[in-house]
């Protein structure tokens, strides 16, 4: 299998993975940004929709291949705690399950040939112990 180019590492380390058990779904009020790459965005919507699909197969392949060696998840409403890249593929793959995930406001721009500011919501729903 193919692993995700460069540019998926800076979406997944740019990205906020967080479980929402939330009825509302995303917010609708944000306005759409006017300095957007549509291209990258598009690009990077897919590699998200990639990533978010993989998680609800539990593709282990896929999720290998795209999220970094190095990868550490630090949760906002925890700030000094992390965990690291092994415990969360463990999580993720064989004790939470995730029924649904949406994205909406994707928007990225190129700042250097190896380097882009992404942003976007995700959302998950129904996310439990297996």
């Amino acid at each position: 299998m193919r692993c995700a180019s460069s540019i998926c590492v800076v979406l997944i380390a740019l990205s906020v993975f967080a479980s929402q058990d939330q009825q509302n779904g995303p917010p609708s009020s944000l306005s759409r940004p006017t300095d957007i790459d549509s291209q990258l965005t598009e690009q990077l919507r897919q590699v998200e929709k990639q990533f978010c699909n993989s998680i609800l197969q539990r593709d282990a392949e896929v999720l290998d291949c795209l999220v970094a060696p190095e990868f550490t998840l630090r949760i906002a409403d925890i700030p000094q705690s992390s965990l690291p890249r092994a415990i969360w593929m463990d999580n993720t793959l064989n004790r939470l399950k995730a029924q649904s995930c949406e994205q909406s406001h994707v928007a990225a721009r190129k700042i250097a040939d190896d380097l882009a500011a992404v942003s976007g919501l995700e959302y998950e729903s129904n996310y439990g112990w297996l």
